[in-house]
């Protein structure tokens, strides 16, 4: 099949400090979600802990991130001889490295630290689904995120990204420039009704992990990227109408969970909206409280502190539990230890092993944010 010459609408992306700042935005939500998971109250305590417990939001402005960096990578290469292997080479030195080190740490761990216990046994025969990327398929399959072993489910969102780059590629390739920009707002609201036509159907586990019922927040960025720079965004505006729908899906979620069809259908698809246009607002506005320092250096390591962060929770909720009529930590403290633990333990991580698997120009001048960016 013919490939079009390369296209220059839009540009490879560069180095935007407020994408990072996003990107780091979009981890401290995920892991607020995780920590506040630990503390349940009832009455007004309950309604002020919603926007920390729906910090799991966040994922969908990493789906935005990542569709929006992917089409811009892809339509500034389009029609290269070495499209496809340039683009996969990329993805291959960036994702994998981390990941193997983290199977292997789980393997070490089910068949030889805790080859007894109930985690190990679960582990071992899970683990070639993760191997696989597909760490949302026994999670579908048996409708519950207890599907994979504890400390691992988070990496189901990892599989949504991974799973996009094995197609998007191809229809970037193959769809003329012009009509990308309709391609993925169709997409877009295919997904939506997939997943809402799914939850209504009574499978809203499976519409909340599966590829096609999570496109929304990845083509929208999509779109983003395939507008190129003719999209304008009110600063001010993006930024309140982003806060407005984050808040009113936390207490939708807050009143119900976020596996009811209102918030799949409506709330995903408002919160997917709010990502793709903060992410449209980062990449072309001035400066902002995303490029804050601090912010971006958890954009930068967002890739580390999302893949370690819940194995490290797990980790110290076991070795922590009390034992009977002892006092143990309470959970949210417990699980903010766990927090700590995780920033230098993404640190070492990128430093000492993460980096040396690029190539030596993009060593000189990486940064951790070219991770997928549900992880960068």
């Amino acid at each position: 099949m013919p490939i079009a010459p390369p296209v220059h609408a839009v540009a490879a992306p560069a180095r935007v400090p407020a994408l990072d700042g996003l990107r780091g935005v979009a981890v401290l939500l995920v892991l607020a979600s995780h920590v506040a998971s630990g503390w349940r109250v009832d009455g007004v305590g309950h309604w002020l802990l919603a926007p920390f417990a729906s910090g799991w939001l966040g994922v969908d402005l990493f789906f935005a991130l990542s569709g929006y960096l992917i089409t811009a990578q892809l339509v500034a290469t389009r029609g290269a001889a070495d499209y496809f292997r340039a683009f996969y080479l990329r993805r291959l030195r960036r994702i994998w490295p981390l990941q193997l080190l983290l199977l292997a740490t789980l393997a070490a761990v089910a068949w030889g630290i805790a080859p007894d216990t109930a985690w190990g046994a679960q582990a071992r025969p899970q683990l070639p689904w993760l191997v696989a990327h597909l760490a949302n398929v026994p999670i579908a399959l048996e409708q519950s995120f207890a599907a994979l072993p504890a400390g691992t489910s988070h990496l189901w969102s990892l599989a949504v990204e991974e799973q996009f780059y094995a197609v998007w590629p191809l229809v970037v390739a193959v769809v003329a420039p012009r009509r990308l920009l309709g391609v993925a707002l169709c997409g877009a609201l295919a997904s939506v009704a997939a997943r809402l036509a799914m939850g209504l159907a009574g499978h809203a586990t499976e519409a909340f992990v599966l590829p096609v019922t999570r496109a929304d927040g990845l083509m929208l960025g999509a779109a983003v990227a395939a507008a190129g720079r003719h999209v304008t965004i009110p600063v001010r505006g993006v930024g309140l109408a982003a806060l407005g729908v984050y808040l009113a899906v936390a207490m939708l979620e807050g009143a119900t969970w976020q596996l009811h069809p209102g918030v799949q259908g409506i709330g995903l698809l408002a919160c997917s909206a709010a990502a793709a246009g903060l992410v449209a607002w980062a990449r072309t506005g001035p400066s902002s409280p995303l490029d804050a320092a601090w912010l971006r250096w958890c954009g930068q390591r967002s890739y580390g502190l999302y893949v370690w962060h819940f194995p490290v929770m797990q980790a110290m909720d076991t070795l922590a539990e009390p034992a009977p009529g002892a006092a143990g930590l309470p959970a949210v403290a417990q699980r903010l230890a766990a927090v700590l633990v995780t920033f230098p333990l993404a640190e070492a991580s990128w430093r000492c092993w993460e980096r040396r698997w690029l190539t030596p120009r993009r060593q000189a001048d990486a940064s951790p944010r070219e991770a997928p960016a549900i992880a960068a």
